[in-house]
């Protein structure tokens, strides 16, 4: 798979940067990720981790399906069935670095909302699962607390990422993509985090997919692969 990202034209008065011709970002990537699997992807600013996480996703289409940028050639399969045979958005979900949650629904709310959108049409069944969720990710103490946001006090910036990795963890997902999903974390709370999704994903039978930046030793000897990616020209 051939990755690569081309700068938007942005526009700052009357400055225009960089020029929009300019190809950047470029990368070959060959690389299989197994099932039920701990993967790490490491690699230095530019080098489109988040875009290559993205595309595993679908959130990017190949060229020619409407998407301006990154732009990929090459293929994605998976279990050897393309992104056109299956609803990639069902089996994959990704994870970013900001956390968008309506503030004034407790934690135990949220992941009700996310299962009734995204969960299987049982309703006995998500909800079953929607207290498993917030006990196995740790949240039980603040279940019935509120989201909150810069304007309505609620939980800890820390228990908002549990929740948001939560959220992404239901329905029929089997692949979980998150991009530096420990960034502003301590090391104690970083390696509390990553324990419990490990935990989670040996006993579901997840594949877990992340970008980090220096993670510590502790969290590091989680992971059973690792996928260097090194900036293009």
């Amino acid at each position: 798979m051939q990755l690569w990202t081309e700068p938007k034209r942005i526009m700052l008065g009357t400055f225009v940067y960089p020029d929009p011709d300019t190809t950047i970002g470029y990368v070959m990537i060959s690389v299989g990720v197994l099932s039920a699997a701990v993967g790490y992807v490491l690699g230095p600013p530019q080098c489109v981790k988040a875009a290559f996480l993205k595309t595993l996703a679908g959130v990017f289409y190949y060229k020619g399906g409407g998407t301006l940028s990154p732009h990929i050639s090459g293929s994605v399969s998976y279990n050897g069935l393309s992104p056109r045979d299956i609803h990639v958005e069902d089996i994959a979900t990704f994870v970013g670095q900001t956390d968008e949650h309506i503030p004034t629904l407790t934690v135990l709310e949220t992941f009700e909302f996310t299962d009734a959108c995204r969960g299987p049409s049982n309703s006995t069944k998500w909800q079953r699962s929607t207290p498993a969720m917030v006990h196995a990710l740790g949240l039980a103490t603040c279940a019935h607390t509120r989201m909150g946001n810069a304007m309505i006090r609620g939980i800890s910036g820390e228990q908002r990422r549990r929740v948001s990795v939560g959220q992404m963890m239901t329905g029929q997902t089997t692949l979980l993509l998150l991009d530096e999903f420990t960034t502003g974390m301590d090391t104690t709370v970083a390696l509390n985090l990553t324990t419990k999704l490990w935990g989670m994903c040996t006993r579901l039978q997840y594949t877990l997919l992340c970008s980090l930046l220096q993670p510590p030793p502790g969290v590091f000897a989680l992971f059973d692969n690792i996928l260097l990616l090194n900036e293009g020209p």
